[in-house]
């Protein structure tokens, strides 16, 4: 059983391209909060998993 989008020789990647590239304020809102989520997640949970090993080492003594 194939898909429709299949069938017309369409992919997943393209209609998610042709729905994010439509416009232009879609493509910058993807980008800026793509950008942010990039520059959180990094420095997030390094820094959570230092203060679960600190406390954890804190309960054990």
């Amino acid at each position: 059983m194939t898909s429709t989008a299949r069938s017309s020789g369409r992919g997943l990647w393209e209609g998610l391209y042709r729905v994010l590239m439509r416009r232009n304020s879609v493509y910058v809102t993807f980008v800026v909060a793509g950008a942010f989520a990039g520059e959180r997640v990094p420095s997030y949970f390094p820094f959570r998993l230092i203060v679960f090993f600190l406390m954890r080492k804190q309960l054990l003594l």
